[in-house]
Parts: C-alpha cells; structure tokens; sequence
C-alpha cells in the first residue's frame, strides 16, 4: 500500500501515511483545509489527482454531516419534549388571550422551518422523523386552538 504526504493550506506537510492512517485521522476531524498530496513527498498536486484521497475526504465529510444531522434530530426531539410540558400560548409564544389570527400567524412562522420537504433528499431518516414529529406537534396544537376557537354548534330539539 502506496505511503502519501498530504499537505494543508498553510503548506504544513503530514506524511509518510497510509490510506488507513488518513482515513482515521479524517473521520476523527483531526485533519482540515487538505489542499494537496504527494506519493513522494516532494512532488504536490491537487488533491483531485488522488482519487483515492478524494473519495476518503468525501467518506469524511459524509460521515461528519450524517453525524450533524443525528445532533439536530436529538436536539429537536429534546426540544419536543420540553415543549409538552407547556402551555400552548407559551409554545407559540404568545398572550394567553391572543387572537386566533395571532396564533395562526405564529404556528406558520414556526412550522415553515420543519415541513419535511425543505430537507434535502439525502437528508438522514432520523432527521427525517425529527422534522416531521415537530411539524406534526405543531399542528396537532394548532388543531385544539382552531377547535377551542370554533363557535358551540347550537343543539336542536
């Protein structure tokens, strides 16, 4: 297995290592702002010269991107959680005897951020879900307003 040098935008030189080495030192996020690689360590070129190299930089940045997308969807599904244990004036930010206008206005400003839709297609299914538990909460909250809301349906005799 070929050794490399790899090299940073200041010019600071790692190397000899391996594929193995790189690829560990890359999925840790110890490694930033790569620019160029060598097998010799005396001729540089572009790192799109090194598939190889490449396709471990794109691995890493797949894998620190799934990882984000994981934290946010912990992050929101806490967030959730939290948000249960209040009152539905509070979640919407509200007056207790806001305007059902107010409310309205409010629930769509909030749930426009996470209609499932906006995410990108290759967006993590835990995130997925996490976007649509929120977009599904918000609009079961608004339901209640909209039905407290409702004038009585007068009985007939």
């Amino acid at each position: 297995m070929p050794d490399y040098w790899i090299s940073d935008a200041h010019n600071r030189v790692l190397g000899p290592i391996s594929l193995d080495v790189l690829r560990t030192l890359l999925m840790s996020g110890r490694l930033r702002g790569l620019t160029q690689a060598s097998r010799d360590g005396r001729s540089f070129a572009a790192l799109q010269s090194f598939p190889e190299v490449v396709s471990l930089l794109q691995e890493a940045a797949n894998a620190q991107q799934l990882e984000q997308e994981r934290q946010e969807a912990r992050r929101l599904a806490a967030h959730i959680d939290t948000l249960r244990g209040k009152p539905v004036h509070e979640v919407f930010g509200l007056a207790e005897d806001a305007s059902i206008d107010a409310y309205r206005a409010s629930f769509f400003s909030l749930v426009k951020r996470f209609y499932p839709a906006r995410l990108p297609r290759e967006a993590d299914d835990e995130l997925r879900r996490a976007y649509g538990a929120m977009f599904y909460f918000l609009s079961q909250l608004m339901a209640q307003i909209e039905q407290r809301a409702m004038p009585p349906v007068p009985v007939s005799p």
